[in-house]
């Protein structure tokens, strides 16, 4: 937007832009129309006040020039579609007044259509630089863009939309976009022409994402700890009580046995618990810079005698230096335990897990997956061997409570804390699926690398790279 014009009046503005493009009819000017119209939805000014304004400067323009009435018409029915295209795509994309940012509006690209319905993209700039239309957006016509890229079913709605002089709002669909959002708005006029607003919506899509899932996860977490404090204080004298009965019974091998498996289903029921009161009542780490691939190769050397021997961890570290991330280190334990648990789980026990960490530069189009700024973080990749992933649950695995588990082998918070604790020390985590198997990407942020004084890191026993299981021993 133009900054002269952004701390202007937007109605004085638009009156004074649609005079120069009656007169001038050049269509440089459509994108400070789509800006006024934007400016206007962010403040909260009502279209009313726009479309006051427009009939009054078309008026004059008429009274000066009656005998090109027709041609005037036209051309403010342009410049007032611009507008109202600007305000509608961003008052959609307003939150609410207790949100805390709005997403920065990315630029509308406007395709014109004709009574056939054949598209002409207008030339549009970005400062000294034209932007180029993308290949998906020069479709030959109306109605093959909206097969294209909406489906069979939406055609109907947009040719009625057309005839009836009605705007229209759609979204796009088609696999070419890839992960983006794309919003559409459909602008006819009186002959069968019309405009065609196209803007890119991912960033306003992901915050309201963001959001919904953050109250999501508020609410759940008050629900699911007032539930668990409960729970904690009856198993609590379950515990104590069926303890001291086997200690008293300890030589009665019917009872013990039959004592024994009740402890140990109230243990596991209190291991659930903590895992739910873990979730609920998670405060704000302490972070420290952590030497990334030093912690990593520590913190499995406990890790390791909890495995099955058929199961090897590999790591294939390609860091230029030494790598440092701001974290805690115990709950980058805790984030490796329940990664590899689930690892161990997709191969059934048998199979090879990789460990990975590297620098990786986070380009736009890979950022908004994981909701970060684009740009340089620490990657640690931990892939195994497995099945994989179905593609439909990828963007449900880390919800909470949400498990393919058998009943009883899961609680379904595993990665839902995982996810917690990246995104606390203000990184993020991504499921794929690799060429063998599921992967987990994480993204931390880098820190200066600490001093370590001398000493504190010992070598790891066994370290070359590969980590087989004690068990094999």
């Amino acid at each position: 937007m133009n900054s002269v014009h952004a701390i202007s009046n937007p109605l004085d503005w638009y009156g004074s832009l649609q005079r120069a493009y009656m007169a001038g009819r050049n269509e440089a000017v459509l994108d400070e129309a789509s800006d006024i119209g934007r400016l206007m939805a962010i403040a909260r000014q009502p279209l009313e006040s726009l479309l006051d304004l427009h009939s009054v400067v078309l008026a004059e323009g008429i009274a000066h020039c009656p005998e090109e009435a027709g041609a005037l018409v036209a051309a403010a029915d342009v410049c007032l579609a611009h507008a109202i295209v600007g305000w509608r795509l961003a008052y959609d994309g307003v939150p609410s007044a207790s949100a805390d940012v709005v997403p920065e509006a990315s630029l509308i690209v406007f395709l014109h259509f004709e009574h056939g319905g054949r598209l002409t993209p207008i030339q549009q700039t970005k400062g000294n630089e034209t932007l180029r239309v993308p290949p998906w957006m020069q479709a030959r016509d109306l109605q093959s863009f909206v097969v294209d890229l909406c489906g069979p079913h939406r055609l109907d709605d947009v040719l009625q939309a057309v005839a009836q002089r009605r705007m229209m709002a759609f979204d796009l669909t088609a696999g070419a976009l890839g992960q983006r959002q794309y919003r559409a708005l459909l602008c006819p006029f009186h002959d069968g022409s019309g405009i065609l607003g196209l803007q890119d919506v991912t960033a306003q899509h992901l915050a309201r994402n963001a959001d919904f899932q953050r109250r999501k996860l508020e609410s759940l977490g008050q629900l699911a700890g007032g539930i668990a404090h409960e729970i904690n204080n009856l198993l609590q004298p379950i515990v104590t009580l069926t303890q001291m009965t086997l200690d008293d019974h300890a030589d009665d091998k019917e009872m013990s046995g039959d004592l024994g498996v009740v402890l140990d289903c109230a243990r596991r029921a209190a291991d659930v618990v903590r895992d739910i009161l873990a979730f609920a009542r998670r405060s704000a780490p302490a972070l420290t810079p952590l030497p990334l691939v030093d912690t990593l190769r520590h913190e499995l050397v406990d890790l390791m005698e909890t495995l099955p021997a058929s199961v090897r961890v590999v790591e294939t570290h390609d860091t230029a230096g030494p790598l440092a991330i701001h974290g805690n280190r115990p709950e980058l334990g805790q984030i490796l335990r329940n990664l590899i648990k689930n690892a161990v789980d997709a191969i059934d026990g048998q199979g090879t897990i990789t460990i990975s960490a590297d620098l990786f530069d986070l380009a736009e189009a890979e950022a908004f997956l994981v909701a970060l700024p684009a740009g340089r973080y620490a990657r640690v990749s931990i892939a195994d061997d497995g099945p994989g992933i179905d593609p439909p649950l990828l963007h449900r695995i880390f919800d909470p409570f949400f498990t393919t588990k058998d009943i009883g082998k899961g609680t379904g918070l595993g990665l839902a804390i995982v996810r917690s604790i990246i995104q606390s020390w203000g990184g993020g985590i991504v499921a794929r699926n690799g060429e063998t198997g599921a992967v987990f990407d994480l993204f931390l942020r880098l820190a200066p690398l600490p001093s370590v004084e001398q000493g504190e890191f010992s070598d790891p026993p066994c370290w070359d790279g590969l980590w087989q299981s004690p068990q094999e021993e």
